[in-house]
């Protein structure tokens, strides 16, 4: 069914459907994340530079903070009520210590993260106009890297109801890719939920490992430019298909202020998104994930989870960068009641 059919199915309440297995709902931790940590440097402009020539820009504002996709999401759905752990890489420098600090006051174990003596972290400057728009400039740390000594045993992923991998994960620049696929291995010897979200660079540079993984998963987040990349396809219900055929119990693809869209193997649905007030749109993708997760692993059925999944997208944008802007679960449902 085309999920351009959305009001018919709205209509007459055939909507796609999903949930955890009830076997994991009574598990202490909610959701392991692997993948990235950066520090952020967000640059708020006046305006863009045009191109050619000289031209004077106003920088409006400096932010510093942190963020990365695994790290985002981890501490999103920490910020929702959720018991949380990431797996990723950080350096001792004076901003990471700060960065771990507040995971900690947050509540994500950070346990398994690969902590390095004498090293900085990694870092990227965000350079955001008016609109929210934004772009980065990466300086990636190439001594910070995943070891395989530091990911969990099987017994922790038994503790945990999904493992959600971030994209970036797929890069060597991050480490051995051997390690995400052990990682997805333990977790599934220990019945977790596979969860993977796709990003731009991973599409273009690793798409073999990130397709691979996308055929491990139980569900798989991408925005419209990545699903385009990954399956070949180029409209909506085709890249729907595309997810189908792969066997993926849950497909999400997200697209912005055009809202998203959620497949099982069957039937498709577009979720609007919410319109408010925006700094920047860095990290609400990720948000968007916190949210379906938090909303799947606290038993809240599909729908209702894909618009708080929205919804916190759309919070996540009221703040410079990753993760300044702070906002609960309660705060979604907020969201939510406002729109008719």
């Amino acid at each position: 069914m085309s999920p351009l059919q959305k009001d018919n199915n709205m209509a007459n309440s055939i909507n796609p459907t999903y949930s955890l297995p009830n076997i994991l709902l009574n598990r202490p931790l909610d959701i392991i994340t692997l993948g990235s940590f950066v520090l952020e440097r967000v640059i708020k402009l006046s305006d863009w530079p045009k191109a050619g020539g000289q031209d004077n820009i106003t920088i409006q504002s400096i932010t510093d903070t942190f963020g990365g996709c695994a790290t985002s999401v981890a501490c999103f759905a920490a910020r929702f009520g959720l018991k949380t752990s990431i797996i990723s890489m950080i350096g001792d420098d004076e901003p990471c210590v700060a960065a771990l600090n507040e995971l900690h006051d947050t509540g994500v174990d950070t346990n398994h993260m690969s902590h390095y003596t004498g090293e900085q972290g990694s870092l990227i400057r965000i350079l955001a106009d008016p609109k929210g728009e934004w772009t980065s400039l990466s300086m990636v740390n190439p001594n910070l890297k995943f070891r395989m000594e530091d990911l969990p045993s099987v017994s922790y992923f038994e503790t945990a109801k999904v493992l959600h991998i971030d994209g970036y994960a797929c890069l060597s620049i991050l480490g051995k890719q051997e390690i995400v696929l052990e990682a997805i291995s333990r977790a599934s010897k220990a019945g977790c939920v596979i969860s993977v979200d796709a990003c731009v660079p991973a599409a273009k540079h690793a798409a073999g490992l990130l397709k691979k993984i996308f055929c491990r998963a139980n569900i798989a987040f991408a925005n419209l430019s990545e699903a385009r990349t990954l399956t070949g396809a180029d409209t909506i219900d085709d890249i729907i298909h595309s997810y189908r055929k792969i066997n993926l119990d849950l497909g999400i693809i997200k697209n912005g202020i055009n809202g998203s869209y959620i497949t099982n193997d069957t039937l498709s649905l577009h979720i609007p998104a919410y319109n408010v007030e925006m700094i920047d749109s860095v990290a609400a993708g990720d948000a968007y994930v916190a949210g379906m997760l938090t909303s799947l692993c606290k038993g809240l059925p599909l729908i209702e989870s894909a618009k708080h999944a929205s919804a916190s997208g759309a919070l996540a944008c009221q703040g410079p960068g990753s993760l300044k802007n702070h906002f609960s679960f309660m705060d979604l449902a907020d969201l939510i009641s406002q729109v008719k």
